[in-house]
């Protein structure tokens, strides 16, 4: 296990075989060894393992909630949902509940996800933002002019994602304080009927306050009702002036490119999600070959792009999200992984393409190339897993017929 948490999965593997090879009915091996498979993106052997140590232990809540991670992984949700349902009646505990909620919710069953997925706090050991003295986490209630603290609890995309709650509060009678990353500050200030843009370790007094991601619990959301009123961030028109200028002599179709999201340390997954959901830089290497498309690098930071993939890099002058989304006005597109450019693109309503995993982060739901969330975004889900250049190659047939189209 020390070996799986230094990501040295060979040795891990090793080492969790011999131990089935020392005693074949222990279940916790084959558990073990299920770990190992999943990270090395298989799987269906996974799954195996984990029924295998089902079989030597019909209680064993770990083995159901991997054995749900890894039918969720082939994109087998019913039968994941299954699974998580097991690990809690045998073990209740947060993150498989979590986990049970993710899947409800990438099915599209937000009632019972948007509850259950409460759970995450703890799933997710996130250190709560919560102003002192704590007060009561609003449900949904009117405000009769009474003051809600609404904070930002995980990435920078679920801070775009959701604060467009915040201005729907304002409407239920509420003076809305919201709390984001400092990178987004500049850029929240935008968002229409917000009294007041606070930052981390800002106190402020108030009479109830609501994590972000619980936003749509308390508003029931489901599919028919997710608010995607079009954009609802704005960049400053002195930047955007700023960026058409520096850019006036760059002609042609103006894209920009994101391939690497951040590392989500706080999910126990052993990095699993953050190199699912990233690319190299040379898969977009085919994209130079389309006449006419000029290519802008959005990527801030992670990997360097390779020499030979040719972009304009302007990402050093840019100090937060407020320059980022000044810049993308000036583009015609942006391709990206599942990262924050990709809803910090949606929010500002400008064209996205969204290059997905094959199981993808529940909020994409399944089987779409659309999503509820933003209207000028398109899917782009691999057909295999890890299958980078699949996506790519469609990608660059859809760019393609775009750029005929526009003659």
């Amino acid at each position: 296990m020390c070996l799986l948490y230094l990501h040295k999965l060979e040795e891990a593997e090793r080492c969790f075989m011999k131990s089935i090879r020392l005693d074949g009915n222990n279940a916790a091996y084959y558990n073990n060894i299920a770990l190992v498979a999943r990270l090395k993106y298989l799987p269906e052997l996974s799954a195996a393992c984990c029924r295998k140590a089902l079989e030597l232990k019909q209680d064993y809540a770990e083995a159901y909630n991997n054995l749900g991670n890894a039918l969720k992984d082939t994109n087998d949700l019913d039968g994941a949902i299954a699974a998580y349902e097991k690990a809690v009646a045998i073990r209740p505990a947060a993150d498989f509940r979590c986990n049970l909620a993710m899947a409800l919710l990438a099915r599209g069953d937000f009632k019972p996800g948007w509850d259950i997925f409460e759970y995450r706090e703890k799933a997710f050991e996130r250190k709560s933002s919560r102003a002192s003295p704590p007060r009561p986490q609003w449900k949904g209630e009117n405000g009769h002019g009474k003051t809600l603290f609404i904070y930002s609890e995980q990435g920078f995309g679920d801070t775009i994602q959701f604060c467009r709650y915040a201005v729907l509060a304002k409407d239920r009678g509420f003076r809305v304080l919201l709390q984001v990353q400092k990178p987004l500050t500049r850029l929240m200030k935008s968002l229409q009927g917000i009294d007041a843009i606070v930052t981390s370790g800002q106190i402020h007094d108030f009479d109830v306050q609501c994590p972000m991601m619980s936003l749509p619990l308390a508003f029931q959301t489901d599919l028919d009702s997710i608010p995607a009123p079009g954009p609802y961030l704005f960049a400053s028109d002195e930047d955007v002036l700023f960026w058409k200028s520096k850019m006036a002599a760059i002609t042609g179709f103006r894209i920009g490119l994101v391939w690497s999201g951040q590392n989500r340390r706080q999910f126990s997954d052993f990095g699993l999600s953050h190199k699912q959901r990233s690319m190299p830089a040379e898969s977009f290497l085919p994209l130079m070959d389309l006449e006419g498309v000029h290519l802008f690098n959005l990527q801030k930071d992670g990997p360097p792009p390779p020499a030979t993939l040719k972009m304009t890099n302007y990402m050093d002058a840019c100090r937060d999200f407020a320059d980022t989304a000044a810049l993308i006005m000036n583009l015609d597109l942006v391709i990206t992984v599942d990262t924050a450019v990709a809803h910090l693109a949606g929010a500002l309503g400008r064209p996205a393409w969204v290059l997905n995993r094959f199981s993808g982060c529940w909020r994409w739901l399944r089987g779409r190339d659309d999503t509820p969330w933003y209207p000028t975004m398109r899917l782009f889900t691999q057909t295999a897993p890890m299958d980078w250049v699949g996506v790519v190659d469609r990608v660059k047939q859809a760019l393609e017929k775009k750029l005929d189209d526009r003659g």
